[in-house]
């Protein structure tokens, strides 16, 4: 478990790394709170890893990730991730969400 934890915290280090080098380059300080909140993520992850010992939920929500850190029932988050996500992708599906996105098949845009 040990090694997860030093694995997610190291991965927080270099998002905050990367967004503090961001904000010194002109082009691109826009993107320095995009990789602070996946800082804030990775640390909170590594909270839940070492709280649960299960893989971290598949999220970018940091209030749920805090509340999972802070009850450390991991399982009821789980299965409302899974239910809100299927949920939201099939309504996406359904109003013509995916037919708009540009993709490449055999060197052809649909």
């Amino acid at each position: 478990m040990e090694k997860k934890v030093r694995n997610w915290l190291e991965l927080a280090k270099r998002d905050l790394a990367f967004a503090k080098d961001n904000v010194n380059r002109r082009n691109f300080r826009s993107y320095a709170p995009h990789f602070c909140h996946q800082a804030l993520e990775k640390l909170l992850k590594a909270l839940v890893v070492s709280k649960t010992d299960e893989i971290p939920p598949y999220i970018h929500n940091l209030v749920r990730l805090v509340n999972i850190t802070k009850s450390g029932n991991y399982s009821r988050s789980k299965r409302y991730s899974s239910i809100t996500k299927s949920a939201l992708y099939r309504d996406k599906v359904s109003r013509g969400y995916r037919k708009n996105v540009p993709t490449l098949h055999a060197g052809k845009s649909r």
